[in-house]
This record gives C-alpha cells, sequence and structure tokens, in this order.
C-alpha cells in the first residue's frame, strides 16, 4: 500500500484516537512515536501513515514487564519497530510498537 501523507497528532487522548485510527476501514499505523510527560500527565506525538501491517503496542510498561513480553513474542516473528520511555513519578516506563517480520529495524 503506498504512503499517504502523515498525520501528527498531540493530545492527552491521542491513545484513544491512535486505536480509532488502527481499527479504521483505511487502517493507519505509526510511523514514528514519542511519549513525554507534561504537568504529571503522560503524553505522546505520532505520526502515522496508512498501511494495514499488523502490530502489537503497549505504554507505560515497567522495564521488566516490557522485556518479558519482548522475550515472549520474539520466536513469533514480532521485531520491535519503536520503543519510547519517560519518567512518571520517579519511574522509568516504557512505551512501544512491535511488527511482524524477520528483520531487524534498527531504533
Amino acid at each position: 500500500m503506498p504512503n499517504q501523507p502523515a498525520s501528527r497528532i498531540l493530545a492527552a487522548n491521542s491513545l484513544t484516537i491512535y486505536d480509532n485510527l488502527s481499527h479504521s476501514s483505511q487502517p493507519w499505523r505509526v510511523h514514528l512515536f514519542s511519549s513525554f510527560v507534561l504537568n504529571g500527565e503522560v503524553r505522546y506525538d505520532g505520526n502515522w501513515r496508512s498501511d494495514d501491517s499488523i502490530e502489537l503496542r503497549v505504554y507505560g510498561w515497567t522495564y521488566s514487564n516490557y522485556r518479558s513480553f519482548y522475550d515472549g513474542i520474539w520466536a513469533q516473528g514480532w521485531r520491535l519497530y519503536v520503543l519510547e520511555s519517560h519518567v512518571l513519578n520517579g519511574q522509568v516506563l516504557y512505551d512501544a510498537v512491535w511488527r511482524k517480520g524477520t528483520v531487524e529495524r534498527p531504533l
């Protein structure tokens, strides 16, 4: 599927927007994604493109949960596509997106 113009959303409810975009009749997938904390609230800045790739996504996971999940899906052919981290209340938390594939994508 050819790339469509990218969309950028910066909002507290961007995860809801992301879920809606990914489940629409013409699905959109993350191309670039970042997370940060603003006034004690996690915010997401995303860039999406029209794409029907299958993704797995997690948000706000501890490293041990993220790593355990990643180790569990590696053998099934899932490869890390985006990895972000942010610090909330003194704790480092991770957001990640995986896609099916056999080639590692350097971050």
